[in-house]
């Protein structure tokens, strides 16, 4: 135990005493705004067409959670593409190039426990980002208003929801980072092979919509985003988080042969 919270500290002090942390929280935060303000606008260009044309059951019916926040977490997954591989292109290829992967196994500290320090290191990060999120339900709590039926314009629940969707949607795409990571000592090429490994996965969430039939199930099933949404609903499946704990497992179990094959190697 000692050991693991040692690598986890190591690895937190180099994410925040290096600007790149710094950066993806940027990059987060204004890509997440920009998708927060144009939800808004859109929200605020239906209300002005049901005023236009006299629907005031329409209008009580416009949802904030639905048409804003719901599309604002399903549509993180496209800032996820981007921002994971920066995150994850160093976890392992860096101690690969500088040969202190060498160094660290032949110490007493396991594979798994630098695999796992490393990785719950990158939960944390990921913990901070989506702890960001929460500024935009505040926001619509404290100046958004229903006036047609004088009620909170957020559903907590659904909202909390959400972000724990988003939070495991990125812990699925962080252990992939970890694959690639672990294969080759080059950063860039590590970024690249997750990139467009998660680029493919929201292709097949796209495709999923076009197509019927069985093979539409299984992509459908094998589409992150396809299970976000659930969660961006507020609706709970225990098949959704066990999709995103599986296949998290399942990479983590991948990258962990990999460092324990390095080790014997």
């Amino acid at each position: 135990m000692t050991a693991l919270m040692g690598m986890i500290r190591k690895e937190l002090k180099v994410s925040f005493t290096t600007p790149v942390a710094y950066i993806v929280f940027f990059l987060f935060a204004l890509l997440v705004s920009m998708l927060f303000w144009g939800q808004l606008r859109e929200f605020e260009r239906m209300v002005q067409k049901m005023r236009h044309i006299s629907d005031p059951e329409m209008l009580a019916q416009l949802n904030f959670n639905d048409i804003i926040l719901a599309e604002v977490f399903v549509n993180i997954q496209v800032v996820y593409i981007f921002l994971i591989p920066i995150l994850t292109m160093r976890m392992l290829a860096e101690e690969k190039k500088q040969r202190t992967m060498e160094l660290l196994m032949t110490t007493p500290i396991t594979p798994a426990t630098v695999l796992f320090g490393k990785y719950i290191a990158m939960l944390v990060i990921l913990l901070c980002l989506c702890m960001l999120l929460m500024v935009y339900p505040i926001i619509l709590t404290w100046y958004g208003t229903n006036s047609m039926v004088q009620v909170s314009v957020i559903d907590w629940r659904t909202t909390t929801l959400g972000i724990a969707g988003v939070f495991l949607s990125g812990m699925m795409f962080s252990a992939l980072g970890f694959v690639f990571s672990s294969i080759t000592e080059n950063q860039i090429v590590s970024a690249l092979l997750t990139f467009f490994t998660l680029l493919l996965l929201w292709f097949i969430g796209g495709t999923s919509m076009n197509i019927h039939g069985w093979l539409a199930d299984v992509l459908t099933f094998l589409s992150p985003l396809s299970h976000v949404k659930n969660f961006a609903k507020g609706i709970f499946h225990v098949g959704d988080v066990a999709y995103y704990l599986s296949i998290t497992g399942i990479l983590l179990f991948l990258t962990h042969r990999m460092v324990e094959g390095q080790r014997w190697g």
